[in-house]
């Protein structure tokens, strides 16, 4: 029965993450979450779809619009834009289609440190407290034994979420004799 709660908490980190939005009725986003990307960057997605009048539209995604802050207060800027598997990042402009949905994704240099991103800014919507998905656990944190009458349960890798839960990467779970 303890194995069903930390799936629980794990789904409960993701779905306070996952926010969609419209602008201008053009445009229909939804923030995927941010992950790990090696020790100095996250990477946070959006999807993005256009659902404008045109069948077909040539747009452009600022890095100079998102950034990210860390729990101590600290800037950290976007260095790269990706969108349609091409580097996007600055003024370069592509072609998206009306109803077609594709995905940004935004690398933003970010201490390994820190395992939320205390505000994230992208295209002018503000996220707060967003967990990093595969980011090393504090060392307070880092996991736990516990012993109930018929079970041994070791959590490795674990890391507080935005809501005052836990996350763990692992379980092991050990029936006693």
């Amino acid at each position: 029965m303890f194995i069903p709660l930390i799936l629980l908490s794990a789904a409960t980190a993701q779905a306070q993450v996952a926010q969609t939005w419209n602008v201008n009725n053009e445009w229909n986003f939804e923030f995927l979450g941010c992950s790990r990307l090696g020790t100095g960057f996250v990477e946070c997605v959006l999807s993005a779809e256009y659902v404008g009048k045109d069948s077909q539209r040539s747009v452009y995604f600022s890095n100079q619009d998102t950034k990210a802050v860390t729990p101590d207060g600290h800037e950290a800027l976007t260095r790269t834009v990706t969108a349609l598997e091409k580097d996007v990042t600055g003024s370069r402009s592509f072609n998206v289609f009306q109803n077609v949905p594709f995905r940004l994704t935004y690398a933003i240099p970010y201490p390994k440190d820190f395992s939320t991103i205390r505000m994230l800014f992208l295209n002018g919507k503000r996220f707060d407290n967003v967990p990093v998905l595969g980011s090393a656990p504090a060392a307070a944190s880092a996991g736990a034994t516990l012993k109930t009458e018929l079970y041994d349960i070791q959590l490795s890798g674990c890391a507080a979420t935005a809501g005052g839960g836990y996350t763990c990467a692992g379980a092991v779970v050990t029936p006693r004799k």
